[in-house]
């Protein structure tokens, strides 16, 4: 099982380091991580359990998977200190592995 917090600001590697919007001087951005007056945070959830069949099944290696991952995103608004465009998504995943 793990879980995992991230933030996004607007500042990207795309951006330009300094002030004027060019990349001919030295950098010069002032504002600090995360970037912008909206950041974007998520969360995600997992978690996961492997059960190999040998004995069950005896003739050759057989392992089954399941994992179950939640995924909550948000946009936070520094300034009103509060959270809006909220989204979230679960998926659950399914494997047989067999080995001959």
């Amino acid at each position: 099982a793990f879980a995992r917090l991230m933030q996004h600001g607007h500042f990207t590697m795309f951006s330009s380091h300094n002030v004027d919007g060019k990349n001919e001087k030295l950098p010069n951005y002032k504002e600090t991580a995360p970037s912008g007056s909206v950041i974007t945070r998520a969360i995600f959830l997992s978690g996961n359990i492997s059960y190999e069949l040998r004995d069950l099944l005896g003739w050759t290696d057989v392992t089954f998977e399941a994992e179950v991952d939640w995924i909550g995103k948000w946009d936070y608004t520094k300034a009103t200190k509060s959270y809006s465009n909220k989204k979230s998504d679960t998926q659950v995943s399914l494997s047989l592995n067999v080995r001959i």
